[in-house]
């Protein structure tokens, strides 16, 4: 950022107030901040704040997002805000529903009839299966979640998109990010021509 165009005045306040504005007007306070960050790295209160801006300026680009029509079955642990806004920021849009159903499995009973319990249990009609665009987080379990799948293949007529999750590298206790959208159908249409 040329410094020519930041008004600097006596003050490191007013200097940096002058600076971060200029940034704005360039769509540069990432990098700004990045450049900060560096060079004093050990001052805390800067460390603060930047993870402030950054979680403010995801928020802020979530909420801008267009809202959508997606469905997101989520069969396991509730999602976390970051989690949600991650996944929406993936796809483009604010998630249209999320119905949150946390299964277990009993062991002792197959898991097919199971399944269908835990599909009729999300509540969406007939159409909303052929026509919503869905998102599934299974089980944890396996069998589990295979069977589920099938169960809402056929509800679908097609594999629904699956979110995965993956921890965040370096921390304790484990922290659970969105790591990419699977589209399931695209693998299994790609795999009938081999």
């Amino acid at each position: 950022m040329p410094l020519e165009r930041v008004a600097r005045g006596a003050s490191a306040v007013n200097d940096w107030d002058a600076l971060l504005r200029e940034a704005v007007k360039q769509q540069g306070v990432a990098a700004l901040l990045d450049v900060a960050t560096h060079d004093y790295e050990s001052n805390r209160e800067l460390i603060v704040a930047v993870a402030a801006f950054a979680e403010f300026n995801r928020t802020q680009l979530v909420s801008a997002l267009p809202s959508g029509r997606t469905c997101l079955l989520n069969f396991t642990r509730a999602f976390t805000a970051q989690q949600q806004q991650a996944l929406e920021r993936l796809l483009g849009e604010r998630l249209g529903k999320l119905i949150h159903l946390p299964s277990t499995f009993d062991d002792a009973r197959p898991y097919g009839p199971q399944c269908v319990a835990l599909a009729d249990a999300v509540g969406l009609t007939k159409d909303e299966w052929e026509t919503l665009p869905i998102i599934v987080n299974p089980p944890g379990i396996a069998p589990g979640a295979l069977c589920l799948l099938s169960e809402l293949h056929g509800r679908m007529g097609h594999f629904p998109a699956r979110v995965r999750l993956r921890p965040r590298p370096h921390c304790n206790p484990v922290v659970y990010a969105v790591a990419e959208l699977i589209n399931l159908q695209a693998l299994r249409d790609a795999a009938r021509g081999r």
